[in-house]
């Protein structure tokens, strides 16, 4: 659940798939969906890397960088980046997600 001062983008629910890019090691890519308070939702496209901070196999850091392809009722015609970067443990999961964007 995503936290904001932005009361559209408080308490948003996110899924996201994501997947290994096999040909490079440490890369992945991936996709979601945050279904916003409303009801309304924003679909975005990502691809990142992880580097690792420790000796178990999900101590790790990480960064994506992705768009908006689209949204639906008041985010419909979203456009816009979206970074994030976190860190990630079996103890632990951090994480900071920015975006930027307009409606057209």
């Amino acid at each position: 659940m995503l936290n904001s001062d932005d009361p559209d983008w408080n308490n948003v629910q996110r899924f996201t798939v994501q997947y290994d890019d096999i040909s490079k090691e440490r890369y992945f890519r991936g996709y979601g969906v945050n279904t916003h308070p409303n009801g309304d939702q924003t679909f975005f496209r990502y691809k990142g890397k992880r580097e690792p901070i420790g000796s178990g196999p999900y101590d790790y850091t990480w960064k994506i960088e992705g768009f908006f392809i689209k949204g639906t009722g008041k985010f419909k015609g979203i456009t816009g980046s979206v970074v994030a970067k976190g860190k990630t443990s079996m103890a632990e999961r951090t994480w900071e997600w920015e975006a930027e964007y307009e409606i057209r």
